[in-house]
């Protein structure tokens, strides 16, 4: 069986999901008819997952620790990636993504061997879930009984 991609596109955002179908089609009141305005490899070419964002795409730029730079040289985290520099000290990445879901998800993966330096409204924002996180976790930690 092929699986292709099957689109649900709303105003915010579009989602992928995986289902045996021969084409892209679109679902409306009179039924399915194929879809001839979405090139399924265009559309999603600047995003990570599956969540497509209505934001531009930016250029995102990450520096990892020298622990962390062999993986990230040999296992992109996407097509477009470029090294800005590698050094002893570390490894600075671009990448040109929309800013989603999944690609947040994917940079907690590598904490604390990363620092994202732009844009800066992901970095703030990457700041936030990690402070949040560690709040979750104190307000856990007093709610417990102790062993």
């Amino acid at each position: 069986m092929n699986n292709q991609r099957r689109f649900s596109i709303t105003k915010e955002f579009a989602v992928i999901l995986l289902v045996p179908q021969p084409t892209c089609r679109v679902e409306h009141q009179q039924g399915i008819r194929e879809n001839t305005k979405i090139k399924p490899a265009d559309f999603f070419d600047h995003t990570i997952g599956i969540t497509y964002t209505r934001g531009p795409v930016q250029d995102i730029v990450l520096w990892f620790t020298p622990a962390t730079a062999p993986y990230i040289k040999t296992q992109h985290l996407h097509h477009s990636q470029q090294i800005i520099e590698d050094t002893a000290k570390g490894l600075t990445v671009k990448l040109k993504l929309r800013v989603n879901y999944e690609l947040t998800a994917l940079l907690l993966i590598f904490v604390p061997n990363i620092v994202i330096l732009e844009p800066l409204s992901l970095r703030k924002s990457f700041y936030d879930i990690l402070h949040k996180g560690v709040d979750g976790h104190r307000e856990h930690d007093s709610l417990r009984p102790s062993l």
